[in-house]
């Protein structure tokens, strides 16, 4: 597969079945950034297009290490340090403005599924 082409190569495996190629080696494109919000005047931007990649860390980090865990992580990858720092330094911002943010990236990062949901007690009665 080349990233440029969005072609999969495929190929076999001694005899068995047929399998995706993938390499590791592959040039990596650099990656389209988009403004998400502004701050004071200075527009801070996130991932447009991030690959899947991310997104398996994120939810491997909420699985292993929790939701809060998880939630540091992606949104420092997907903004930057810079606006994480920014936003994490914003002592006004809102539930509801970091909520809209979260979303943002969120749906980026692993496309418009779900989000992971803090672990509860799993439908268990009080």
């Amino acid at each position: 597969m080349t990233a440029e082409s969005g072609e999969l190569e495929f190929g076999q495996i001694e005899d068995g079945p047929e399998v995706l190629k993938l390499s590791s080696k592959a040039a990596k494109p650099k990656e389209a950034r988009m403004p998400l919000f502004e701050l004071d005047g200075v527009v801070f931007s996130v991932l447009q297009n991030p690959g899947p990649a991310l997104g398996l860390r994120y939810l491997n980090i909420c699985r292993q290490q929790g939701v809060e865990a998880g939630t540091a992580f992606i949104l420092e990858e997907m903004l930057g340090t810079e606006a994480y720092e920014a936003l994490m330094n914003y002592e006004e911002l809102t539930h509801e403005q970091y909520d809209w943010v979260m979303d943002q990236v969120v749906k980026r990062a692993i496309g418009p599924k779900e989000k992971p949901k803090a672990r509860g007690n799993r439908g268990r009665s009080k």
